[in-house]
């Protein structure tokens, strides 16, 4: 990748010539298949958008195809329990790193039901605890907060990654029982915790999320 030594060569242009070398190369992987319906996925497609920290935008490729957000949005998922629960979520799941699989039940059982960090999947399923137990309509209000975030009403749930999620979702339901035995769970949480992870937006909106309202850019 010499050009992107190249003094001349401008942000949007190196934009594009990074996008071409990497549809360029081979697909040697696959796409994500533990959601079922995520492996009809376009494994050619790609998006790439990057943001001046004045605010300036560049787009390459696929920027402007949504698609399925999936861990990206714990982030959001977890500044909106802490807007409404404050430090005491702190008390139900840790900040620590796992070293163990994202959804490891063994480590659960260790831990006696207190997630390690809110990006594993007990994690999220405790985020997503908390939202049902202090929102009338959880959905509603995380929808509310995720488009109020992006500046667009178009954010939504894809509806076919929820109903694919929540078919198949048979580890996270007995993530989510293994708490619930340990008494860290206060409400009936598996029809929530697929609706975070459903999020569908395009990498352009996604990367205009204002930086000050998560965690980013002196946050």
């Amino acid at each position: 990748m010499q050009f992107l030594a190249d003094a001349d060569l401008s942000l949007p242009q190196a934009l594009r010539d990074i996008h071409r070398l990497a549809v360029e190369q081979p697909i040697e992987s696959q796409v994500a298949d533990y959601i079922p319906v995520l492996a009809t996925a376009e494994a050619i497609r790609c998006g790439i958008a990057f943001a001046t920290l004045d605010g300036e935008v560049h787009t390459a490729g696929d920027a402007e195809l949504p698609f399925s957000i999936q861990s990206i949005s714990k982030v959001f998922g977890l500044v909106l329990a802490m807007q409404r629960m404050g430090d005491g979520l702190w008390r139900r799941v840790g900040m620590e790193p796992s070293g163990q699989p994202f959804n490891s039940i063994v480590q659960l059982e260790w831990e006696r039901g207190i997630p390690r960090n809110p990006f594993i999947n007990t994690g999220a399923i405790l985020v997503a605890d908390t939202l049902v137990a202090h929102f009338s309509s959880s959905r509603q209000a995380f929808l509310s907060f995720v488009r109020r975030l992006a500046g667009s009403e178009y954010c939504d749930v894809n509806d076919e990654v929820l109903a694919s999620e929540t078919r198949h979702g048979n580890r996270n339901a007995a993530l989510t029982y293994l708490m619930k035995n340990f008494g860290n769970l206060e409400a009936e949480v598996l029809a929530m915790h697929p609706v975070v992870g459903g999020i569908e937006v395009e990498v352009e909106r996604l990367l205009r999320w204002p930086p000050e309202r998560t965690f980013c850019h002196g946050g």
